[in-house]
């Protein structure tokens, strides 16, 4: 008989509200793109909006041609920092497209400067009027796999047993 490695696992799902309060409170991820030769990350700046991560940042950035190259991307996003603690992440995994178009412009980069500046309404404004340049482009990543982690869930979960 085989034993298990890995030992017992612990899992305990994350309900959909706690799910939708982290996307639209945190503002930070780690977003993950394939290199020509390894997985790469960097920590951006996103807003969660219409089911889909939207960031923004430098068309020469090489996650740019990497996402043009594959079409694919991934983002991980912590409950650090946010009202829900320090135990809960989502991972996203899905297309992710690489947009420059007016219309997205329009909406996004105010939506985008709203999220990181909430209290500021003039600074919004001068970093949209930043951002809203020849170069800077949108990556819209829409999860078709995602999977969550609620570390206070499981602690419940585990209290209760």
């Amino acid at each position: 008989m085989k034993k298990d490695s890995h030992g017992k696992q612990f899992s305990a799902s994350m309900s959909d509200a706690v799910r939708e309060q982290l996307l639209q409170e945190q503002d930070e991820c780690t977003f993950i793109w394939q290199g020509k030769n390894d997985a790469l990350g960097t920590i951006m700046s996103f807003v969660w909006a219409d089911g889909c991560v939207w960031l923004t940042t430098n068309d020469q950035r090489p996650r740019v041609n990497a996402v043009r190259r594959t079409g694919r991307a991934s983002v991980v996003i912590s409950s650090a920092g946010t009202t829900l603690g320090d135990s809960r992440c989502i991972s996203l995994s899905g297309a992710c497209t690489v947009l420059d178009d007016a219309q997205t412009r329009r909406w996004f980069f105010p939506l985008f400067c709203q999220k990181l500046l909430p209290d500021n309404s003039k600074a919004q404004a001068t970093m949209r009027d930043l951002l809203d340049r020849e170069g800077q482009v949108i990556l819209r990543v829409k999860p078709d796999k995602v999977t969550a982690y609620d570390g206070d869930a499981l602690m419940r979960q585990l209290e209760a047993q």
